[in-house]
């Protein structure tokens, strides 16, 4: 079995999380699977081609901003090390207490992996920092998305009309939908996760 990382910022039971590196942006950024996903929250990635250079200066130049304005984490199977998905928190906004979280799996994004590295995302974000509140932002036809958020006990705030341009150039709508930290600390989602994917200390 590959052993983690030095950089690994949680090994479980199914999954490892740790910080993203200017390798994995080489390595994962040119697949066209990885880039379809990953173009879900990163528009400037749609219909273009892809400059990995102009990837690797735009993450150097996030890693020398203090207070961080993104975080991003590499998800990997913890059997096989395997790079699964990738998680980002981004449009931290410090005064409100508020972030975007966009999770992008591009392999077994059902897998008891995937949900492990949710649920730490989750209940490190309401249990390490000081944020408030979640912004997720899904497509109205993204179904497995929605019931995830559903899942989660996210609620729907508003519908974003025309709000981005999809790449055929027509434009589309965009649900928002928001976690609060009260709804994850009190809520059944979480206790259901932690009988499913009990974390490790």
């Amino acid at each position: 079995m590959s052993q983690p990382s030095e950089n690994t910022l949680y090994s479980g039971r199914y999954c490892c999380i740790r910080a993203v590196t200017e390798s994995d942006l080489r390595a994962l950024y040119p697949s066209a699977a990885v880039k379809s996903i990953l173009a879900q929250y990163r528009p400037w990635l749609r219909g273009q081609t892809l400059d990995i250079e102009g990837v690797v200066r735009r993450h150097q130049w996030l890693a020398e901003l203090n207070p961080p304005a993104e975080i991003e984490v590499l998800v990997l199977q913890k059997s096989t090390q395997t790079p699964i998905g990738l998680i980002s928190l981004s449009s931290i906004d410090g005064i409100n207490m508020k972030a975007e979280l966009s999770v992008a799996f591009f392999m077994n994004p059902g897998s008891r992996a995937a949900v492990e590295a949710l649920h730490w995302s989750l209940q490190w974000l309401f249990g390490q920092t000081p944020l408030y509140k979640l912004l997720f932002y899904v497509q109205p036809g993204n179904q497995a998305a929605r019931k995830l958020l559903d899942a989660l006990g996210a609620s729907l705030e508003a519908v974003l009309v025309d709000e981005i341009v999809r790449d055929d150039g027509r434009r589309s709508d965009l649900c928002r939908y928001t976690l609060f930290r009260h709804q994850w600390d009190n809520g059944l989602p979480r206790e259901r996760l932690r009988r499913l994917v009990p974390l490790v200390d």
